[in-house]
């Protein structure tokens, strides 16, 4: 006993007090952990949509915004480095030019496919990646 409290008086205060910060400190995280796989998704969905468009802002941002979203992902960075290290090489004109756009686009498929296997999305192959998407 102090200040006159029983030990279950003490526990119980503790609970009353406690109880809301923990569940406010597990819901928090939970939001956060939430947001950060709603920002992945956006970036798949992105790189999906404009795959055959690298010139699309919203292409562009998703390439960038990579390395901070998937931090700590090593496949994932292992093929976004790859890409980025071959858009930093400029292709010689004639018919170097072509195969380097060709091998741009393998590192995109190959982008694209590790953000989907990261994310759960066994279902989608790099050949229908490569080959049914529309562009007008």
């Amino acid at each position: 006993m102090f200040l006159g409290i029983k030990l279950e008086g003490w526990l119980t205060i503790l609970a009353i007090v406690l109880g809301p910060l923990l569940a406010f400190v597990v819901q928090n995280w939970h939001d956060n952990r939430r947001a950060h796989q709603s920002r992945k998704l956006d970036i798949y969905r992105k790189l999906m949509l404009t795959l055959k468009v690298p010139l699309n802002p919203n292409h562009v941002d998703a390439i960038n915004a990579i390395p901070v979203e998937f931090y700590g992902d090593k496949k994932v960075l292992a093929a976004w480095r790859l890409y980025a290290s071959h858009l930093n090489q400029h292709a010689q004109p004639g018919d170097e030019l072509a195969r380097w756009a060709e091998k741009k686009f393998d590192l995109l498929i190959e982008l694209v496919y590790a953000i989907g296997q990261s994310l759960g999305y066994e279902g989608i192959d790099k050949a229908a990646m490569r080959d049914q998407t529309y562009v007008p």
